[in-house]
C-alpha cells in the first residue's frame, strides 16, 4: 500500500518524530481523511500487518490437504508467510530498522505476531486438529529468522525457515 511504503521511507528518512500524517499523506496525494480511513495512527501505518493476513491463513489452513500432520500444516503455512515477506523485502527492511532505533515500537510489533498466531491457532482448530502449541512454534520460528534476516543476513527468509524447521526436526527425533 502506497501509504505505507510512503511512511517507512519517510520515517527511515527523517526518524519518525518528524513524520506527520499530512507528511505521508501529501507524499501519496491523498488526504488525512482517507489516512484515518486505513489506520488509526501513524505507528499504526509503520508497523501494519498485511491486511488480508488473518484471512488468507485461515483460507490457507483450510486448502491444505487433511491427511497432513498438523506439524506439516504449520509449516507449509509459516513457509508461506516468509514468501510473502521475502516479497515485500525492502519494506520488511525498512521496518525492521525503525523498531531498532525505535523501542517503543517493538510492543506494538510483538502485538501483530501474536494476532497471526491467534489467528493460525484458531484455523488449526476449526479444521479439527487444535494444535496452539504448534503454531505458537511455528510464529515463534518466524519471529527468530525473522530478526537475522531483516537485519544483515543474506538469505532468503524461506529458506532460514527450512533451516530451523529441519533443526526442530532433528532435535525431535
Amino acid at each position: 500500500m502506497a501509504l505505507r511504503e510512503a511512511g517507512l521511507r519517510l520515517a527511515s528518512e527523517r526518524g519518525i518524530d518528524q513524520v506527520t500524517v499530512d507528511a505521508i499523506c501529501a507524499e501519496v496525494g491523498v488526504s488525512p481523511r482517507t489516512f484515518f480511513n486505513y489506520f488509526s495512527a501513524k505507528e499504526e501505518c509503520l508497523l501494519h500487518v498485511d491486511v488480508g493476513a488473518a484471512e488468507w491463513i485461515r483460507e490457507a489452513v483450510a486448502r491444505r490437504p487433511i491427511t497432513e500432520t498438523p506439524m506439516d500444516v504449520v509449516l507449509g503455512i509459516v513457509r508461506q508467510m516468509a514468501e510473502r515477506m521475502q516479497a515485500r523485502e525492502q519494506q520488511l527492511r525498512l521496518r525492521a530498522q525503525l523498531i531498532t532505533r525505535y523501542p517503543h515500537l517493538r510492543a506494538k510489533h510483538s502485538a501483530g505476531y501474536e494476532r497471526v498466531e491467534r489467528t493460525l491457532a484458531d484455523s488449526l482448530d476449526q479444521r479439527g486438529t487444535p494444535a496452539p502449541v504448534l503454531a505458537a512454534v511455528g510464529i515463534a520460528v518466524l519471529r527468530a529468522c525473522y530478526q537475522p534476516w531483516s537485519t544483515s543476513d543474506t538469505r532468503a527468509l524461506p529458506d532460514l525457515v527450512d533451516d530451523a524447521f529441519s533443526e526442530i526436526k532433528g532435535e525431535l527425533q
